[in-house]
């Protein structure tokens, strides 16, 4: 990977981790940045596929109350870069996914601590009276440090740790690298069941099997089950709080 590339995808991704700029739903997802990479790499189908692969991982991925399992966007980034670069398996770009996103998950938690620093700098320009000038505490100087924050060092692990991970990938050849194949074939398969988990949890899991009848029985795709699967979404939501007004 060059340099120009590295600086380029770690632009990307300061920029996607922007939530100003970016939705959670959307470029945040490595399904979306992992196409990006992909794309910037040259090799957009394996950018999709294994972005998509890698979101199955983080597919029941939530952040309360500001805490943070991990970090889906520098997974996908790092992983598909770090994939396309050296020419790895997919199951190898899943297991090095995971360990990079809960890196990332530990930057988002130094991150909000930090930030507390802007909020403290807002608070004595309103009593101040400097109200028009908040803008610097609140989106220029935050958003300064977030593109430091993220760039930097992504930038430097896609730069040096592709050229180490070719050189430890000859080493490694082999029994070891079959090994870490298998366990990252099976993380998406972990994303999956901690969201059938969730789903099982609730009122909702009658909708799965609903689903399921209507891709086997019916052979719908899945664009046409997802859009009877929001209006039903909606029709339910509509009806319990119509009960619950009654």
């Amino acid at each position: 990977m060059t340099l120009a590339q590295s600086i380029i995808i770690g632009i990307v991704y300061a920029l996607v981790n922007f939530s100003f700029l970016a939705s959670y739903t959307t470029y945040y997802r490595p399904i979306v940045c992992g196409t990006i990479v992909g794309a910037i790499l040259g090799d957009v189908t394996t950018g999709a596929v294994l972005g998509a692969q890698i979101n199955l991982i983080y597919i029941g991925y939530m952040s309360v109350g500001g805490s943070s399992p991990g970090d889906p966007c520098l997974a996908g980034v790092v992983g598909v870069a770090m994939c396309i670069a050296n020419h790895l398996d997919m199951e190898v770009g899943l297991a090095m996914a995971v360990p990079v996103g809960l890196l990332g998950g530990f930057m988002y938690v130094f991150r909000m601590t930090t930030n507390a620093f802007f909020v403290h700098m807002a608070e004595k320009m309103i009593n101040e009276g400097k109200e028009d000038s908040l803008i610097l505490p609140t989106v220029v100087l935050p958003f300064c440090w977030h593109f430091i924050l993220y760039f930097i060092p992504t930038t430097i692990l896609l730069y040096v740790g592709a050229n180490a991970l070719g050189n430890l990938g000859d080493v490694l050849n082999g029994p070891v690298l079959r090994a870490v194949s298998v366990v990252g074939g099976m993380l998406p398969a972990l994303g999956i069941g901690i969201n059938l988990n969730a789903i099982f949890k609730g009122n909702a899991r009658v909708f799965l099997f609903v689903g399921f009848a209507l891709a086997v029985y019916l052979n719908l795709n899945t664009m046409a089950i997802t859009i009877l699967g929001l209006a039903a979404a909606i029709v339910y939501t509509q009806l319990e709080a119509a009960g619950e007004k009654a």
